[in-house]
């Protein structure tokens, strides 16, 4: 996924993550979890990391009108080249199963879970072109996405999460 975020309780930031797919928890539940982040602020990295576990790092963004760039200093992550085209239609989270919505990460010696919700307007995208560091960000160049989204006016609900010590 990749964000621009206009407002956070830490400010504005730019971000992009990559989930692989569900891991069991140790409420014997399958659950997303994110493996790898990349954020464009302090603030974000030290909120993502306290709050919720999620293994955020630092690095700098490039949004364009159909361009992404994420890069490391001089080392380029990725870039992406996007195409969206339609008409924007609501959006909400709340009909998928809390399940498909709750992430799972590991912080210290607990499982923290929480349980997102959203909405917003969204309109099909596709991605053109990728090519990235395999040793920064998972190589997607042989990937072929399933579904893409632009999606305008998000509102995402991140709660804190439910903490289980392991």
């Amino acid at each position: 996924m990749l964000l621009d975020y206009a407002s956070t309780p830490v400010g504005r930031y730019q971000e992009l993550l990559f989930m692989p797919g569900m891991f069991s928890g140790q409420d014997n539940r399958n659950h997303l979890s994110i493996t790898k982040i990349y954020v464009s602020t302090l603030e974000s990295v030290v909120s993502g990391w306290h709050n919720w576990g999620i293994p955020k790092e630092r690095a700098d963004f490039s949004f364009a009108a159909d361009q992404v760039s994420a890069h490391l200093g001089e080392e380029h992550i990725a870039d992406f080249y996007l195409r969206s085209e339609g008409p924007f239609v609501h959006l909400s989270a709340r009909p998928i199963h809390p399940d498909l919505r709750t992430l799972l990460q590991m912080y210290g010696r607990q499982h923290m879970l929480t349980t997102i919700s959203a909405t917003g307007w969204a309109r099909p995208a596709r991605l053109m072109a990728f090519k990235g560091s395999s040793d920064l960000f998972p190589d997607l160049s042989h990937q072929r996405p399933i579904a893409g989204f632009e999606v305008k006016n998000f509102k995402l609900n991140f709660p804190l999460p439910e903490r289980k010590v392991l």
